[in-house]
């Protein structure tokens, strides 16, 4: 496999992934936490034997509650970025590479995949990739300058819809 430099366009739709992972990352560190406090612990009686002691279970901590908050915060803006690469990709000329762009990046599919369900062979599918990406960083870039030109005003109102990083 060749260890190529990634471009601004695959970095920009691999960001989407990424905070998916992150996502899941703290939905797991959550249940985790949530196991430890729903956990129930048995301590010794002053007797030291071993049954009848007290059962109880442990409150929620800060920490769970934080990371409740971080995961909230971090699927809003998961659906904010997939939105805004969305309205970006439909500006990509040609259906097919928007089709590949979309199932690699959006939909999290295979080239194996893709390739079956466009009808291409693996390395097509792969050739598609390269020349869907190069199209759409043109878009990203006209993207770019479209929101470097805009006023001050205009840019605070548009961040407030959809966080471009």
């Amino acid at each position: 496999m060749r260890n190529k430099k990634k471009g601004p366009a695959q970095q920009y739709l691999e960001r989407i992934e990424s905070l998916e992972t992150q996502i899941d990352r703290k939905r797991d560190k959550m249940e985790r936490l949530y196991c430890l406090a729903t956990k129930c612990t048995s301590s010794m009686s002053q007797s030291g034997a071993a049954g009848g002691g007290n059962r109880d279970k442990m409150a929620p901590s800060d920490a769970s509650l934080d990371l409740e908050n971080e995961i909230d915060q971090d699927k809003a803006k998961l659906r904010a970025m997939i939105s805004e690469a969305c309205d970006l990709l439909a500006r990509v000329p040609g259906k097919a590479h928007y089709d590949v762009l979309y199932k690699h990046y959006i939909e999290y599919k295979s080239f194996e995949q893709i390739a079956v369900e466009m009808d291409y062979t693996y390395r097509n599918a792969h050739y598609l990739h390269g020349r869907a990406l190069q199209a759409f960083e043109k878009v990203l870039e006209e993207y770019r300058k479209e929101r470097l030109s805009m006023t001050l005003e205009e840019r605070i109102k548009e961040r407030s819809k959809t966080p471009l990083e």
